[in-house]
């Protein structure tokens, strides 16, 4: 599973641009261990370990009499690069690219088979429609996708999604599905949404480390990066370590170049989740634990060292493509800290510096693992809702896109990105660090389920005057609960109205 992970994200590295209740404050210098990382392996299905993995071919044959299968995703014209480039292309033609050619030679092999076809619905307006669509009972769409906040916080959690871990047709423990994410994104055991081979986005919303391999050879100190991450050692304070050695404002050089957003991926890494999840996979609060205000102190510091590191966000630092510029055109700053989908963009198009990708550094050399993430605004993934009368026919030829997206989209990606990077990116051990990225990603629910927790977060690395995680907490922890309650209770009751939701 791991190399067709990889191999989605070589393609669409480059390919992209080719195609058009408050509990007692804690001190923060409190429990100052490092903290256990959370366990985010896949939950076990109960398959049996040594049996082959299934293919496009072992799954049931079906009549579907020639339905149209239709897709509601976001409008192509309304991003670059987040484009829903990989869900319908009915026709190929001389300019055609790799990419339109595997998905519509993937589409077809699903239709020859199963006798339908595919209709994609692309509108900005995709969560209103999806929800008209829902309170209407209609059939308007059979798959929606939209990006996970939505997937999760204003569909699934209002009761609009069937719960696709119900649904035969659906195998979570299937190679096509990415099952750490997926399981990171259920909610008390339900699969509402789904990551897997079907779906480029979520790979190019994940976070990395890119550096710049000409600047980390002229500091011996920095020393061999892809050694370092191999051994275990790549860490948060090593970055950081590097970055003091590098950073001279006298010649305009930078140790980082930032986002604020990046804590949600440095706490990720460091195995620690505004939400964590029982043994039954219901939510709760972990935001108000010393373990996290510890970890959070330390990511504060971290980020708060303006001398060594310029932010890509108005409110803190330059703005967003000058940030990127910095680092791709003007060769001025060691390490990068972005989304993998930042490499196909213009400025890293011109770069002729070489570079190298790295996973978000570890919180402790201590942890075995090292743990990615994503932005959960801009991922997508699949679903169904949950009054469609034929959802096991739907279920059915989603899974088939999957699967048959491991032998058309997986080579056409690999194929073309080779041809692509040969000249830039011969660099075998950056694509060993792609396959580390991509083998234990998970998500924080909390993060998705709590524009709260957003908020705490990101308003602490803002504020470069003090340590305000504590006081914004304070102020925002009551919507929290109640943004967790809300979501538990109408899970754990189906949905149904209960007397305090209609008063």
């Amino acid at each position: 599973m791991k190399a067709k992970l990889l191999a989605v994200l070589l393609a669409a590295l480059l390919l992209l641009p080719l195609i058009a209740g408050c509990h007692s404050e804690e001190s923060p210098g409190e429990d100052s261990q490092s903290p256990d990382v959370t366990d985010t392996s896949a939950a076990d299905t109960g398959s049996d370990p040594t049996a082959p993995e299934r293919t496009f071919d072992d799954l049931p044959d079906a009549d579907l009499e020639d339905r149209v299968i239709k897709v509601l995703t976001r409008d192509e014209a309304s991003t670059v690069l987040w484009r829903p480039i990989d869900w319908v292309c009915n026709t190929v033609d001389a300019n055609s690219t790799e990419i339109n050619r595997a998905v519509f030679e993937r589409n077809k092999r699903v239709e020859e088979r199963y006798h339908c076809t595919f209709a994609q619905v692309m509108d900005d307006n995709y969560l209103a429609m999806a929800t008209a669509a829902y309170m209407g009972n209609t059939e308007d769409y059979d798959i929606i996708v939209m990006p996970i906040i939505h997937q999760i916080n204003s569909m699934a959690a209002n009761g609009y999604y069937m719960d696709l871990a119900t649904l035969d047709n659906i195998r979570l423990d299937d190679p096509w599905w990415d099952a750490n994410t997926n399981d990171s994104l259920s909610l008390l055991g339900r699969y509402y949404t789904l990551c897997g081979d079907v779906n480029i986005v979520d790979n190019l919303a994940t976070w990395c480390t890119v550096f710049n391999k000409s600047i980390a050879a002229d500091y011996g100190e920095v020393g061999d990066l892809y050694e370092a991450a191999y051994a275990g050692d790549w860490t948060l304070e090593k970055m950081y370590s590097d970055a003091r050695l590098v950073a001279n404002e006298d010649i305009g050089m930078w140790g980082i170049i930032n986002e604020a957003e990046a804590s949600y991926a440095f706490l990720a890494s460091a195995g620690m989740f505004t939400f964590v999840k029982d043994q039954d996979g219901v939510p709760e609060n972990n935001i108000t634990r010393p373990s996290f205000t510890n970890v959070m102190l330390d990511i504060y510091n971290w980020m708060a060292d303006d001398s060594i590191q310029v932010f890509g966000d108005p409110d803190i630092g330059v703005g967003w493509g000058v940030n990127y510029d910095i680092f791709a055109k003007q060769d001025s700053g060691l390490y990068l800290l972005c989304t993998l989908s930042t490499i196909i963009g213009p400025q890293f198009a011109e770069t002729t510096s070489p570079y190298g990708i790295l996973p978000i550094p570890k919180y402790s050399s201590e942890q075995e693992n090292y743990v990615s993430t994503f932005q959960a605004g801009n991922a997508t993934g699949a679903s169904i809702l949950v009054n469609h009368s034929d959802a096991e026919e739907i279920a059915l030829v989603l899974s088939a896109m999957s699967a048959a997206s491991v032998d058309t989209l997986t080579p056409a990606y690999y194929e073309t990105t080779l041809e692509q990077r040969a000249g830039q990116m011969e660099d075998p051990d950056a694509l060993e660090m792609l396959k580390v990225i991509f083998g234990n990603r998970v998500i924080d629910i909390g993060i998705v389920m709590s524009g709260s927790a957003r908020t705490v977060l990101i308003d602490t690395i803002k504020n470069r005057e003090n340590f305000s995680f504590t006081s914004l907490r304070g102020q925002h922890i009551s919507k929290m609960n109640e943004d967790l309650d809300r979501v538990i209770k109408a899970i754990q009751n189906d949905f149904k109205p209960t007397e305090e939701s209609e008063s």
